[in-house]
């Protein structure tokens, strides 16, 4: 994971570094929430619920409702930020 990230960070710092257009750091925030909510909702979905490979609180899947839940609304802050 702590390589995808990198990876994910570069490909980042080279679009920002590539483009003329003015990026603010709210635009990056947006994007850095839209990738975490993302994420998470096929975390959730996928491996939560399709393959079962694991729950948000081991032992239980009273949490993954809410995870996926709260997955949606960081993806939802993303995008209005992006929007804005």
């Amino acid at each position: 994971m702590i390589g995808i990230t990198l990876v994910g960070a570069g490909l980042i710092w080279r679009a920002l570094n590539r483009s003329s257009e003015a990026h603010s750091a709210v635009r990056v925030v947006g994007g850095l929430f839209v990738g975490a909510g993302l994420f998470n909702v096929f975390d959730g979905v996928v491996d939560h619920y399709l393959l079962n490979i694991h729950d948000a609180v081991h032992g239980t899947q009273a949490f993954n409702p809410h995870w996926v839940g709260a997955s949606l609304l960081i993806l939802g802050a993303g995008i209005l930020v992006l929007e804005r």
